[in-house]
């Protein structure tokens, strides 16, 4: 899985990870969090936006034979306040409407892979003949 760095993330002067775009709620992620995080998901240098977490408050259940359970086995959820394009002047309520754009510009373009300059050709008499390919 390729982590993806993002401008927003800082560490706080008490050693927190923070996204300075959270508005409501606790503003500390983790990698996980970042990867819930619907500005990632429509990567587009056109979009602002300010984020909430929301984050289920743990849940106590005492069975009839005194066993106690906590259960918090809910990961917090990371969704836009507002959001809205800047190109375009619309809101953006969900990253399908900014993945569907025509004029969304990637904030990470995809880099292609490089092409070996040398290559091999199958062997003819047992042995292989390196040569160099010409870029057109």
């Amino acid at each position: 899985m390729r982590e993806h760095t993002c401008e927003h993330r800082r560490v706080a002067d008490d050693g927190r990870i923070t996204c300075a775009k959270i508005v409501l709620g606790e503003d500390q992620v983790c990698a996980s969090s970042c990867g819930q995080c619907p500005a990632q998901t429509c990567d587009c240098q056109h979009l602002r936006f300010s984020l909430q977490k929301t984050s289920c408050s743990p849940i106590t259940v005492r069975w009839a034979n005194g066993r106690v359970e906590t259960w918090d086995d809910v990961s917090p959820t990371v969704s836009f306040v507002q959001a809205a394009c800047h190109v375009r002047t619309i809101a953006v309520s969900s990253p399908r409407d900014c993945r569907a754009c025509q004029l969304r510009e990637a904030l990470r373009p995809e880099q292609e892979l490089p092409t070996p300059a040398l290559e091999s050709i199958p062997p003819a008499h047992g042995h292989a003949m390196p040569f160099v390919r010409v870029a057109q």
